[in-house]
């Protein structure tokens, strides 16, 4: 048989477990599909809705809420609707909630969710304060459902193609990229506000910088230095430009300049102390790692992602607030 065969059988397959309520086997593993509370139906929640969809995913968004009527009759009929988010945790059908909200409910929510007893996969970043990110983590520890920091899998595959050619990462002395901020948000939207987030640039420095550390294994920089302000509006009190340089123990120096939306790229360029590349620059697309998801409740909290993502989220929260 092809190899081009076995993948359309595999779809195939799992296709129809997926429909017909079965658990999927990996391996030795059985995956049990999941019955899945979506909160937040905006622009990200409406997303993962459609990327959950996918019949290769072992869940099932069976229940949505949002505080916006006008959105959640844009739902198929046969998704239950709730216009609060706490009558999702009590809801005994449901084994695991997304939290796609506006930044500063992250932390409350999905700490009320792992007390609840849910697997929880939160958008980034924790929470609006490292405090509360820490707070979620020691939940996480003892909390018998799981807890899953997204990852933008667009960008994790950026790096991981752009890094594939550097054997010994400990070699690396300069990453140098420009980081799309992937809309152009109305004027009064949430993030422009600074008691809800800490803006898009924000978000998008850590979601280009997070998956990065993760494939490097990297402790907290040495050195950070972040310049920014608003330079395309005045109606916002979030930053809309970022430009990050960190220094690593290891020697290795990472530079990030966020781009708004239309603003052309430079190309990723990468050093070690033998050769240097350059790579097209990342894209800007909304692709969540709902697999990696399930594979973190099928064999359980991976801690030291979430203590990287915290390290990483926590010296940006510290540059921006020290940001002249």
């Amino acid at each position: 048989m092809t190899k081009h065969n076995d993948t359309l059988s595999r779809r195939t397959f799992l296709a129809t477990a997926t429909a017909t309520g079965l658990a999927l086997t990996t391996g030795s593993h059985a995956t049990t599909r999941r019955r899945t509370g979506l909160i937040g139906y905006g622009e990200s929640g409406a997303e993962l809705f459609r990327q959950a969809a996918d019949h290769t995913l072992p869940l099932h968004i069976t229940t949505v809420a949002d505080s916006d009527a006008t959105r959640l009759a844009q739902l198929p009929r046969a998704i239950a609707r709730r216009a609060t988010w706490e009558s999702l945790l009590s809801d005994t059908d449901l084994d695991a909630i997304i939290v796609a909200t506006p930044d500063h409910l992250h932390a409350p929510i999905a700490l009320a969710a792992l007390a609840a007893g849910k697997h929880v996969y939160l958008l980034p970043p924790f929470a609006h304060d490292t405090e509360a990110a820490q707070s979620l983590i020691q939940a996480a520890q003892s909390a018998p459902g799981t807890l899953h920091l997204a990852q933008d899998a667009g960008l994790r595959d950026h790096w991981k193609q752009a890094l594939k050619t550097f054997d010994d990462s400990n070699d690396l002395r300069w990453i140098q990229a420009d980081i799309p901020v992937g809309t152009d948000r109305p004027e009064h939207h949430w993030t422009h506000r600074a008691a809800q987030s800490r803006g898009d640039a924000s978000c998008a420095l850590f979601s280009a910088l997070y998956p990065l550390a993760l494939q490097l294994d990297l402790k907290a920089p040495r050195q950070t230095t972040l310049f920014g302000g608003v330079f395309h509006t005045d109606s916002r009190e979030t930053p809309d430009t970022l430009a990050l340089s960190s220094q690593y123990e290891n020697g290795l120096q990472i530079t990030f300049t966020t781009r708004p939306p239309g603003v052309k790229q430079r190309p990723t360029v990468i050093r070690s102390g033998k050769a240097s590349v350059e790579v097209a620059p990342p894209v800007a697309t909304p692709q969540f790692d709902l697999h990696d998801w399930m594979e973190t409740i099928q064999h359980g909290t991976n801690t030291h992602h979430l203590e990287i993502a915290l390290t990483t989220q926590h010296f940006l929260c510290d540059a921006q607030e020290r940001m002249v």
